[in-house]
């Protein structure tokens, strides 16, 4: 008898195995599908951007346009998959290198950080009495007062640059994509105030410190990227110590600047630094004597780094 017989089960158990057989078959088409239809709705969602959609305002350096390079530069970090998420940021945060730069030996170039303050104007007066530009790093200041120094700044034939908004060291330096939020927020600042699109700066505390450390590599090859030149200093004031005084602040300038061929002098723009201000002038009389000029930072002047 058929039914029950040892062939019987032997053909049950076949029958059972191509059963679970297909079965398995089926759910991991299904999944597969599934999967598949999931990917391609992402893909749909992504835009795609033209040459029509460039995000970049036109610069114009002479007859080279900044939109050219950075439309270029924009569109090679969108679709290299080895970019940073952070190079997706900001796409209007770019500006033009010059192919070159200069040193120009005894050259002296003062420079102002965290300004604007209420000492801003007396600054600019020394300056223009004594004919010499100098560079403002300034920090994100938005008073009635500050926006017209920086106006002014401009107005006079200053170089105008960044220091940052905020300059909280702990928060700017906390990520790279935290350093572009407060680096972008100053940008805009200073160019809706003066219609300047900045392209130097300066990272506070410097570009090596104890609060970058972790970032600072990553972070300067970001902002290279970005066509931005940053500029620390080999003369330093120490006009925003306590203690400074106005034949500190002289001694110290006069004395590391006779060292060197050229010079980025680091000083201060602060409310309290009176110090500086009484110093200013002296300072560039003397240097005058020895036979240096005085001249601004730009970005086709080659910087001094840490």
């Amino acid at each position: 008898m058929y039914l029950g017989s040892v062939r019987f089960f032997k053909h049950l158990i076949i029958c059972v195995l191509i059963l679970i057989v297909f079965l398995l078959a089926y759910f991991i088409f299904h999944i597969l599908n599934v999967k598949v239809l999931a990917l391609d709705e992402v893909a749909n969602d992504v835009p795609v951007i033209t040459i029509a959609d460039n995000p970049f305002p036109e610069i114009s350096y002479g007859n080279v346009f900044l939109s050219d390079t950075s439309e270029n530069a924009y569109l090679s970090t969108i679709t290299d998959p080895q970019n940073k998420p952070y190079q997706l940021l900001y796409p209007d945060l770019y500006c033009l290198q010059p192919s070159e730069t200069v040193k120009s030996e005894g050259t002296v170039y003062l420079t102002f950080d965290d300004g604007p303050s209420a000492h801003t104007g007396e600054i600019l007066d020394i300056l223009k009495k004594n004919d010499v530009k100098a560079t403002f790093f300034l920090v994100g200041k938005t008073d009635k007062l500050s926006k017209e120094m920086m106006k002014r700044i401009v107005d006079e034939g200053h170089t105008i640059a960044i220091h940052t908004y905020t300059h909280q060291y702990q928060k700017i330096y906390s990520s790279i994509d935290a350093y572009l939020r407060d680096f972008n927020r100053i940008y805009e600042l200073i160019y809706n105030t003066t219609g300047v699109k900045p392209d130097i700066f300066r990272f506070p505390g410097g570009s090596i410190n104890g609060h970058n450390e972790n970032i600072s590599t990553d972070l300067i090859e970001e902002m290279s990227r970005r066509g931005f030149t940053y500029y620390d200093w080999n003369v330093s004031a120490e006009d925003a110590t306590s203690s400074a005084t106005t034949r500190s602040i002289t001694n110290n300038v006069i004395d590391e600047v006779l060292m060197n061929s050229r010079s980025i002098v680091l000083l201060h723009d602060f409310g309290t630094t009176t110090a500086t201000l009484s110093a200013l002038d002296g300072i560039i009389k003397d240097l005058k004597d020895y036979g240096y000029k005085f001249d601004r930072l730009t970005n086709q002047i080659e910087p001094i780094n840490f």
